[in-house]
């Protein structure tokens, strides 16, 4: 008898019969009994049956597959660009190696040390070609790789004329992304660096539309600047700033630089600038501009306004040069010291990351000059620890000298100004060794750009150091709000500060202390020795705050020292080069006084009477000291005898 249950061990399952399943899906048993379970569909079946799983997991396959089939030719790829950086690795490592090592000349002949040269050069020249190969087509999927980057920048260094212009005809189409680039914006900066002029000029000229844009960029804020300072000509930099300044107004901006494009063509066209005709002076380049368009010139001037306020918070784009030129421009339109106040309030906290360029220098310096003494005290706070670096600087000491010459705050520009400038002896880095005390008197007088701060005191606004075209932008009575001080007051003040610095350092060594003679007298040769300090130094003693009597105790004390110097002769009192300039030239038996120590000896004579007498009395006395300083500068001799 055969089983009638489905779920039977080693049974099969029954046919089921169409139409004929029921709700309880079975048919009676043989025997008449209950009715049996429902039959579970066929494995095969249940999945017929959920046709839609069915295609869920179809179409789910279906996607992997799809997937797959696109990642395969971008692995291929990747593949094939890994392939490509790795054969060029080993030939650009063999070019580094042979441009490092440069042609070796051992063993080989002289005659053939220049053929050998050759031949290195031209396996370079090779091998920068192969690795252009390489590349040939595909510079731009390297550009932001690091190792790629390096490879193009090494073929721009390496490779001739017609291969490097190949480079900038695939860079130029994706030169805003390579400038935007970590890795790319270096190569950029090769080409802006390359020999030949035509290239370098049209890689500026590309760079000028997207200069607003590329300039707030981390890396082609870096670019820009490095264009602006070393490969723009300057028509190009006048385009650059007004591209920052006037670039919201864009048709107007076209016309504008087609008038300086023809000024630079035709420096006599009337269709020029004016101020590109006589030459372009700080500061005149935006006022000329709208001055030459009175129609256009309130739209213009607002979308520069719009364009310096967004700088005012972000130190990272004010360290840029031409952005100071932007600002220099734009602050120059202003006629009023109240909105130039104003105006340059947001940008006082940044002042250390301005001072290194000529228009930074003069922004900062009118922004202390139209401050009022709030701002100005915040401005010298911004200075703090910085002051002797900045008055060493080739821009920023004027920043210095526009400080001593407005604020009435004597006392605080005493402790925060000429304090720290004369203090500079703390820094282990000084420009002098610490081993001559005071070193910061002897770096302050005789460093070439922070003297002028003392002179400024010595003998303020003289021409002799001062040049007026310069200066005369940072000395502007008339926008003088906020100083109310007279400037002999000020003046006599700050004197009388460096006044007993000078005197306890250069004229008042005490016998009594070790070594304080010698010391006063290392430091003068020091000073004398050097052609800034020797000028410093006279406009000390020439200076009309200083008394008669303290001029003639100087005089005795320099004629003391020249003395000691001319009794030692160069062997035992001249300074060797380790410790500084020395007072002497040639050798012992013809020795003279350097062309610095004898000018200075002779114009102290001819300007300070009192110098000239201590001299004079000195030759009278000791016949043998005539003799001696004849020899060493007869020029002097003659100018003390002549009446």
């Amino acid at each position: 008898m055969t089983s009638t249950g489905s779920g039977r061990k080693g049974g099969k399952p029954r046919a089921s019969v169409p139409g004929k399943e029921g709700a309880s899906g079975g048919k009676p048993s043989a025997s008449g009994g209950k009715q049996s379970a429902p039959r579970k569909p066929a494995a095969q079946n249940r999945v017929v049956q959920k046709g839609k799983r069915t295609h869920v997991e179809d179409g789910k396959q279906d996607g992997e597959r799809a997937e797959k089939q696109l990642k395969r030719p971008r692995k291929e790829k990747v593949s094939e660009k890994e392939d490509v950086l790795r054969k060029a690795k080993k030939i650009w490592e063999a070019l580094r190696a042979s441009v490092s090592s440069g042609p070796t000349s051992n063993g080989v002949p002289e005659g053939s040390k220049k053929e050998k040269k050759q031949q290195v050069q031209a396996q370079n020249l090779k091998w920068a070609k192969e690795l252009h190969a390489l590349f040939l087509g595909r510079i731009p999927e390297f550009l932001r790789n690091h190792e790629g980057s390096r490879i193009i920048q090494w073929i721009l260094k390496c490779s001739e004329l017609d291969t490097r212009r190949a480079v900038w005809a695939e860079v130029e189409p994706v030169l805003v992304d390579a400038a935007e680039s970590k890795h790319g914006h270096f190569v950029v900066m090769e080409l802006l660096g390359d020999k030949d002029r035509a290239l370098r000029e049209s890689v500026v000229e590309a760079l000028l539309a997207p200069t607003p844009r590329l300039v707030r960029n981390v890396y082609g804020g870096d670019l820009i600047d490095y264009a602006y300072q070393t490969a723009a000509s300057k028509a190009q930099k006048d385009i650059m700033v007004l591209e920052i300044l006037l670039g919201k107004k864009r048709d107007l901006l076209t016309s504008v630089q087609a008038r300086i494009k023809q000024a630079q063509r035709n420096p006599g066209s009337e269709q020029a600038l004016p101020e590109l005709k006589k030459g372009l002076v700080p500061g005149s380049l935006l006022s000329n501009v709208l001055a030459g368009d009175d129609m256009f010139a309130a739209p213009l001037l607002e979308a520069a306004s719009d364009a310096v306020s967004a700088f005012a918070d972000k130190a990272q784009t004010l360290r840029f040069g031409v952005i100071h030129r932007a600002l220099w421009e734009y602050l120059s339109t202003y006629t009023d010291a109240q909105k130039m106040a104003e105006f340059t309030e947001p940008f006082i906290e940044f002042t250390p990351h301005m001072i290194h360029t000529r228009e930074g220098a003069l922004f900062t310096a009118r922004m202390a000059l139209v401050a009022d003494a709030k701002s100005r005290k915040k401005l010298i706070r911004a200075l703090r620890s910085l002051v002797y670096k900045v008055a060493c600087d080739e821009f920023g000491h004027m920043l210095i000298v526009a400080l001593l010459d407005c604020v009435d705050d004597t006392k605080l520009l005493a402790k925060a100004v000429l304090g720290e400038l004369m203090e500079a002896s703390a820094d282990p880095n000084a420009v002098v060794p610490p081993t001559v005390l005071p070193a910061s008197c002897a770096a302050v007088l005789s460093h070439k750009y922070a003297r002028l701060a003392l002179i400024h005191i010595f003998a303020p606004r003289t021409t002799r150091h001062f040049h007026p075209q310069l200066w005369c932008t940072v000395w502007d009575d008339s926008l003088r709000l906020h100083s109310k001080k007279e400037a002999g007051t000020r003046q006599r003040e700050l004197f009388t500060v460096l006044h007993e610095t000078l005197q306890k350092h250069l004229f008042q060594a005490d016998a009594a202390h070790d070594g304080a003679v010698d010391q006063s007298y290392r430091l003068f040769v020091e000073i004398m020795g050097s052609s800034h300090g020797s000028q410093s130094l006279q406009e000390y003693l020439t200076c009309e705050l200083l008394s008669a009597h303290e001029k003639e105790l100087a005089a005795a004390h320099i004629v003391k020292i020249v003395a000691e110097s001319v009794s030692r002769g160069q062997d035992e009192g001249a300074m060797n080069a380790e410790e500084g300039p020395s007072l002497f030239t040639g050798e012992s038996a013809n020795q003279q006084f350097t062309p610095v120590v004898s000018r200075f000896l002779v114009s102290l004579s001819k300007r300070c009477p009192p110098m000239r007498a201590a001299l004079v009395a000195k030759m009278d006395e000791e016949p043998g000291f005539r003799e001696r300083l004849e020899a060493l500068s007869g020029h002097l001799v003659n100018v003390l005898s002549s009446e």
